[in-house]
């Protein structure tokens, strides 16, 4: 019993400085997600919304849903895609993921 008692009393008197080395640790996590995620990811939309609003007629791009096609018509919030000769198709701005390469 006397050994659970001493034992206990070690524990509490080195945990005074547990509350530092908490925030400490905290903080770093923090810091590191920030650098490995959030940062990269405000990064991908900043870029994805510059593409966004440099659409033109006649890029070639892939939907969201896989659909490529050419831009016919560009308007607000979306643009008209030519999926083939005879049909084009209505779209959102936002679902148009990225260009087709020039190659294709």
């Amino acid at each position: 019993m006397n050994t659970f008692v001493i034992l206990q009393q070690t524990a509490t008197s080195g945990a005074t400085g547990g509350n530092w080395t908490f925030l400490i640790m905290m903080a770093a996590i923090f810091v590191v997600m920030y650098f490995l995620m959030i940062r990269p990811q405000k990064k991908r939309q900043k870029e994805l919304k510059e593409y966004r609003d440099n659409l033109k007629k006649g890029d070639k791009v892939i939907t969201a849903g896989g659909i490529y096609g050419t831009i016919a018509e560009v308007k607000e919030n979306y643009v008209l895609l030519e999926v083939c000769l005879l049909y084009t198709s209505p779209s959102p701005r936002d679902r148009t993921r990225s260009r087709m390469p020039s190659s294709a």
